[in-house]
């Protein structure tokens, strides 16, 4: 008898969000750890699955009912998964990859059952925990760590080799210790027949002309997160400019934290493009498939090293729609250069040590906006590949073709789910022939390089002594600035733009670099700082390298 057993029940998130669309927050990790539960009892050849509820006081009929499980679906509590016979338990699924509930679960599952967690999106501070957990707690040979991307597997096992290191293993023995731990890469998964509607009914309901070259972005609308709205907004008032076809941006998201919304009408209106800019905070079911189907391309510039891999890239792509990316972590895996869309190169400024005093739980988020604002997309080839695709109707079917079918074939559950499968296979034989880890392995807090832990991510990394120029955009900003941030901008970061544009405009020889900026206002300003800017900066196109 096979059997899985998840921790957590499958739930609409989606029919939530439509009946409270401003409480309700929707994250891409909420949505495939939902759809992967719905997917299992869809897809899924287990004989038995169950789902464990933390809760002991749950009512587990009346919930079952109230979900609508099929017969093969039980529900347990901390109280009955004690009674769940010793055979049944084969794999444990948890989303949960933190140690504090691994530990726990090792020691109340049966020696033959595995666990499996995953990382959606990988926090270096949260993966440093799972990492002290996988060395000295107890992990077995046949536990797994899910990644949903090349990228965020390499940065994983990096952070693993820097946490065994500072708990006493010498780099040449690391390969024993990790022999015991698989990180098998395993895409998210959609469900690619529930996209894609007429496009003139979609324009319809949403109001949009028919003969509009429409791009979509979607995603969570943050400022610290996910992707930087202010180059998109930028490139696209630049291609309203040297295009006479009728152009209209849609902005689109989940936007319960940080209410963005107003503020993203009122930038594109100081950009002068507004009209040909509508936002859509929190929508509905229907409408994200109204957004979809009126769309004609599709756009994602994420740049925080939280996005491992990017939901909305297979959901445009499962409503055909050619998608232009980041070259970004997961990205690259989805993204077929000149096939289903195009990749556009990113790049790191370096921000030295000094970032690393940003470490705590506290100060992450402050660290890792360092980090997106040094995240270059190069706006050139942004604007050039997004130009091909307005004037191409014949490129844009064609790459979107080529998207459905790599979304049909690589990611749509019925494909992903015999992954996962294949994978619970491999587990039960690998653990069944060892035993718990026992190492007990000790050392203090270990130090790394966030960029180094994370080089996998961008495309490459900034020379810090190449030369750069003020372009003519940053010569106007100079003479009338303009809003370099959507939320709001601290006269501070006003004054350290400005310092930095200053110099290169009095340096027509292109001799300054990331390196000579930092040294002339070291006495100045922090480090990290000035080159974080330089990268916002080369990032607006207000600097670019000569």
């Amino acid at each position: 008898m096979s059997a899985v057993l998840f921790d957590g029940v499958p739930r609409s998130l989606e029919t939530a969000k439509d009946a409270h669309p401003s409480s309700v927050r929707i994250f891409g990790n909420s949505i495939f750890v939902n759809q992967l539960l719905i997917a299992f009892l869809t897809y899924g050849t287990a004989d038995h699955y169950y789902f464990f509820i933390r809760d002991p006081s749950c009512d587990v009929v009346r919930t079952k009912e109230q979900l609508g499980l099929p017969t093969r679906a039980e529900l347990l509590t901390p109280i009955t998964v004690m009674d769940l016979p010793a055979t049944a338990a084969t794999t444990f699924v948890t989303p949960r990859a933190f140690p504090q509930n691994l530990s726990v679960l090792r020691k109340l599952l049966s020696p033959s059952s595995a666990i499996v967690s995953f990382i959606h999106a990988l926090s270096d501070i949260l993966a440093c925990d799972l990492c002290v957990y996988l060395l000295s707690l107890g992990a077995l040979r046949g536990d797994a760590v899910v990644c949903s991307s090349h990228a965020g597997k390499i940065a994983l096992q990096r952070l693993l080799l820097e946490t065994a290191i500072s708990l006493g293993v010498v780099p040449h023995q690391a390969d024993a210790i990790f022999s015991r731990f698989m990180f098998p890469v395993i895409p998210l998964g959609l469900h690619c027949d529930r996209y894609r509607c007429d496009q003139l009914e979609a324009r319809l309901q949403l109001g949009i002309r028919k003969d509009d070259i429409v791009i979509l972005s979607f995603g969570r609308l943050s400022p610290f997160a996910k992707a930087d709205p202010v180059p998109l907004l930028l490139a696209f008032r630049e291609l309203l400019a040297i295009t006479d076809r009728r152009l209209m941006l849609l902005i689109a998201g989940d936007d319960t934290r940080h209410q963005m919304a107003d503020k993203l009408r009122d930038y594109a209106s100081s950009l002068g493009c507004h009209e040909s800019v509508a936002v859509y905070p929190d929508v509905s079911l229907s409408t994200k498939r109204a957004l979809y189907g009126a769309a004609d391309i599709f756009v994602s510039l994420s740049d925080h090293i939280q996005e491992t891999f990017g939901i909305a890239l297979m959901e445009a792509m499962a409503s055909r729609l050619p998608v232009v990316a980041a070259d970004w972590s997961g990205h690259r895996d989805i993204v077929q250069q000149g096939i289903t869309g195009y990749l556009i190169p990113t790049y790191w400024v370096d921000l030295g040590d000094e970032l690393e005093l940003l470490r705590g739980p506290l100060e992450m988020e402050g660290r890792n906006s360092y980090l997106s604002a040094a995240t270059v997309v190069d706006m050139e080839t942004l604007i050039d590949r997004l130009k091909r695709l307005i004037n191409n109707a014949a490129l844009r079917q064609e790459m979107g073709a080529s998207g459905y079918r790599r979304a049909v074939e690589t990611y749509d559950w019925r494909r992903v789910v015999p992954r996962y499968e294949e994978l619970f296979n491999g587990l039960k034989e690998a653990i069944a022939s060892d035993t718990p880890n026992r190492r007990g392995l000790h050392g203090g807090p270990h130090s790394y390089k966030t960029q180094q832990i994370f080089s996998s991510y961008p495309t490459g990394c900034l020379d810090d002594n190449a030369p750069l120029v003020l372009t003519s955009l940053g010569r106007r900003w100079l003479c009338a600035p303009f809003p370099l941030n959507v939320i709001s901008e601290h006269s501070a970061d006003l004054h350290i733009c400005r310092s930095i544009l200053s110099v290169l405009h009095t340096d027509p020889e292109g001799s300054s670099s990331v390196e000579t900026l930092g040294r002339y206002f070291n006495q100045v300003f922090p480090r990290f700082v000035i080159r974080s800017t330089v990268g916002r900066l080369i990032k607006y196109g207000l600097l670019s390298k000569k």
